[in-house]
C-alpha cells in the first residue's frame, strides 16, 4: 500500500479554487484590533494556510482590508502572499504552501475605515 501524495497545490494558488476547503480550519485568530478579525486558516492536507480579514463593524463601504501571510524566516521574500481589496467585508490572501513541517506560517493584515488606517497589533504565527 502506498500513502497518498497530497493535493497538487501551489503557492499563490486561490484557496477557494482549491481541495483544502475540505479540511482547512483557523489554526489561529486575533480580534486584538477591534476593527477585523484576523484569522490564519490552515489546511493539513495541503499542508498550506492562507490569511482572512474580516471587518467587525460598519458597512461594507468606504473601506480597504489587507492581509499577508508569509513565512515567518523569511517575511519579506519572494513567497510573501499579499491581498487588498477595497470596499469589502472580507479579504483572502492566496495559499502559502510550507516547505516543511517545521516551517512557520504567520499573517499580518490592516484595515482603512473611513480614511483612518489601523493595523494588527502583532502578528499571528503558526
Amino acid at each position: 500500500m502506498s500513502t497518498p501524495s497530497p493535493p497538487a497545490v501551489r503557492t499563490g494558488d486561490n484557496p477557494i479554487e482549491t481541495v483544502c476547503l475540505t479540511d482547512a480550519r483557523p489554526a489561529a485568530s486575533s480580534t486584538d484590533n477591534p476593527a477585523f478579525l484576523l484569522e490564519l486558516i490552515f489546511s493539513p492536507s495541503c499542508d498550506a494556510g492562507w490569511g482572512r480579514i474580516t471587518r467587525l463593524a460598519g458597512a461594507d463601504t468606504n473601506n480597504i482590508l489587507s492581509v499577508t501571510i508569509y513565512r515567518r524566516t523569511d517575511p519579506r521574500g519572494p513567497s510573501r502572499q499579499p491581498a487588498t481589496e477595497p470596499d469589502t467585508h472580507s479579504a483572502l490572501s492566496t495559499l502559502l504552501v510550507r516547505d516543511n513541517p517545521t516551517d512557520r506560517l504567520c499573517v499580518t493584515g490592516w484595515a482603512t475605515i473611513d480614511g483612518q488606517r489601523t493595523a494588527s497589533p502583532t502578528p499571528l504565527c503558526i
